[in-house]
């Protein structure tokens, strides 16, 4: 079982069915803080491909959407692609129509749902080659697609968009971070266009800690690599190395965390439940049991 997003006090995490043909998810929402779960009606299966799901949330707390984007099959042009979503006030998943692409798999990450939120819709990347192209969906249900930033084919090729590139939420800005080879490049949207906000070192040189997963808490983005994690302090341009458990990190998950009363089974009747915000890290480490880390942060 594979966590994917963190909202409001929840969990969304994934656990992986699979026939010959066909390719599936449970999709499990749970509140660590009240020990409360909720499994989801399954889907539509997914030919060929896994699906990719993404989780959006409303501002006021009092619904949650996820979608997931499946393949039906083939037709003469390749895959066909659509996406259905579910909505916790209704509890059932609906068709919503075509998707005009399938979200990649991003670096070392082993599922299609490595995604964002921020600022009412869900981010995934869908190639890195140039151009590059984001998938993008609001909570009204519209798709929509973006390139990555430029860079010059001038450059030397590990100067430009690598594998190890990651959509973050950057201080409620949707934001790309570039890995390279010693150091890494930010870029914030703005405006309806990238603009370059950083460029900085990597403490861990020519990638001998290969980053498994990578994602950001308000100004600060965090790290895990093979054997710990690291914190990046956006306004002092710090690193800060945070240590690691003993054992080496498989597949891990990291997602700021705020804990809260919220039911899995949300409705719009949840407004005034008592929300209490405090920052943790959760890691969740995939093994042949779920294994679940909180780290006070």
């Amino acid at each position: 079982m594979l966590m994917i997003a963190s909202f409001n006090g929840l969990v969304c995490c994934i656990n992986q069915l699979s026939d010959e043909n066909e390719e599936d998810y449970q999709i499990w929402i749970c509140n660590p803080a009240t020990e409360q779960t909720l499994l989801l009606p399954q889907g539509r299966p997914s030919f060929w491909t896994e699906p990719s799901i993404g989780v959006a949330y409303g501002p006021d707390m009092s619904e949650y959407k996820i979608f997931r984007i499946v393949s039906d099959g083939e037709n003469g042009a390749g895959l066909h692609i659509e996406c259905e979503v579910y909505s916790s006030s209704t509890g059932a998943w609906r068709i919503i129509g075509a998707v005009p692409h399938l979200p990649m798999y991003v670096f070392l990450i082993p599922h299609r749902s490595s995604h964002v939120f921020v600022g009412g819709k869900i981010y995934w990347l869908v190639s890195l080659e140039d151009p590059g192209i984001i998938l993008y969906v609001d909570m009204e249900e519209r798709f929509g697609v973006m390139e990555l930033p430029y860079y010059s084919p001038d450059l030397r090729y590990e100067d430009r968009i690598t594998d190890c590139t990651y959509l973050i939420n950057l201080g409620g800005s949707l934001s790309l971070v570039v890995l390279h080879v010693d150091y890494f490049d930010i870029w914030e949207w703005k405006e309806a266009s990238w603009v370059p906000v950083i460029e900085d070192y990597l403490p861990f040189m020519n990638f001998s800690e290969i980053v498994l997963f990578l994602t950001s808490s308000e100004k600060e983005i965090l790290c895990v690599t093979e054997w710990q994690w690291w914190t990046y302090h956006v306004n002092t341009r710090k690193w800060e190395e945070r240590g690691g458990p003993p054992t080496q990190f498989t597949n891990p998950a990291m997602f700021p965390f705020t804990e809260s009363l919220l039911p899995c089974k949300l409705s719009l009747s949840v407004n005034s439940l008592y929300i209490h915000v405090c920052t943790i890290i959760c890691f969740l480490l995939h093994c042949s049991l779920i294994q679940c880390d909180i780290l006070f942060y």
